[in-house]
C-alpha cells in the first residue's frame, strides 16, 4: 500500500497552462481522504505555490512540500520553512558570474525573502512574474554586494534559449558540478543549488521523518531535476510528456499532464 505520493509541479501536476484540473484535484482528495501523504515537490519557491497547498485545503492541515528542488522543506499549515541548505556569499558571487560570462540571464531565488533577484528586466521576467508566480525585484549591484552583507540564496538560475544552455552545461568545469548541483528544471531553465540537494533526498528524508518507506512512495516527474526523486522512490512514474532519460528509469509512464496522467497513476495505484 503507498502512503506517500510526491508530485512534481510543472509539466507534471500542472497543466500546459499552469493549471490544477478538476481530474486532479478530485484524485488528489481522495487520496488525502485515505490518509496518503501528498507532496508536492518543485522547483517552485514557497510563495509561487500557495494557491495550489490552498487550492487543497493544505493550509488548513499539517501537510509539507518540498520546494526549490529538494533545498527547502515547508510546513503547509504555517508556510513555515522548516529546513534550507542555502548557498550564500563567495558562491553566489562566482555562479551569478560564471552566468554572466557563458551569456545567461540570471535569477535568485532569495532566502529568507523567498522572492526572486534578477540584476535587470529581462525577457524572462514575465514568465517569473506571470507563469511561475514569484514576486521579483531588480538588484543591479547584486554580485558585487553579495560577499558584504553575506547574502544568502536557495539557488541561482541561468535562464536562455534551450541552445544556449545546453551549450553552458556542456561547458560548466568539472570542479563546478563537483561542488553544486545542476539540474535542468524546463529547457529554458537551468538550476544551481546546493550540492547535497535534489528531490530524491528530500522525498528520503521526509519519509523517514514520516516514518515511510520507499517501498510506500510513489514519484512522479517529468524533467531531468526529477531523476533522483523517481529512482528513489518504490514506483518511480514518468509523465507521458517526460524526457526520455526519465523514461528509461521509471517504473511506469503515465499520460500527459494535459490528459491529468497525475490522477490517473493516483486512480490506479492509490485507490
Amino acid at each position: 500500500m503507498y502512503k506517500l505520493v510526491a508530485t512534481d509541479m510543472d509539466g507534471t501536476l500542472l497543466n500546459s497552462h499552469g493549471e490544477l484540473s478538476e481530474e486532479n484535484i478530485k484524485a488528489l482528495r481522495q487520496a488525502i481522504d485515505k490518509n496518503v501523504k501528498i507532496v508536492f515537490t518543485t522547483g517552485r519557491g514557497i510563495r509561487a505555490i500557495t494557491k495550489f497547498i490552498n487550492a487543497l485545503g493544505f493550509n488548513e492541515r499539517e501537510e509539507y512540500v518540498i520546494t526549490n528542488n529538494g533545498v527547502s522543506l515547508y510546513n503547509t499549515k504555517t508556510l513555515e520553512c522548516l529546513k534550507a541548505n542555502v548557498l550564500k556569499g563567495q558562491d553566489l558571487k562566482f555562479l551569478c558570474e560564471l552566468g554572466l560570462e557563458f551569456g545567461a540571464k540570471i535569477h535568485v531565488y532569495d532566502y529568507p525573502s523567498e522572492g526572486c533577484v534578477i540584476l535587470e528586466e529581462n525577457e524572462f521576467t514575465a514568465f517569473e512574474r506571470d507563469h511561475i508566480g514569484m514576486p521579483v525585484s531588480i538588484e543591479p549591484d547584486f554580485c558585487s554586494n553579495i560577499i558584504k552583507d553575506e547574502r544568502q540564496a536557495f539557488k541561482v538560475l541561468y535562464l536562455g534559449s534551450k541552445e544556449l544552455l545546453d551549450d553552458i552545461q556542456n561547458k560548466i568545469p568539472k570542479e563546478v558540478y563537483g561542488k553544486f548541483a545542476i539540474v535542468r528544471s524546463l529547457p529554458i531553465v537551468l538550476e544551481i543549488f546546493n550540492k547535497d540537494c535534489n528531490k530524491g533526498n528530500a522525498v528520503r528524508d521526509l519519509g523517514k521523518m514520516l516514518n515511510i518507506s520507499k517501498d510506500e512512495i510513489i514519484a512522479i516527474g517529468d524533467q531531468q531535476n526529477d531523476f533522483e526523486m523517481i529512482k528513489f522512490a518504490g514506483m518511480g512514474v514518468a509523465m507521458g510528456n517526460a524526457i526520455d532519460s526519465l523514461k528509461e528509469i521509471a517504473n511506469y509512464i503515465t499520460d500527459t499532464n494535459d490528459n491529468n496522467g497525475v490522477a490517473k497513476v493516483i486512480n490506479k495505484f492509490v485507490l
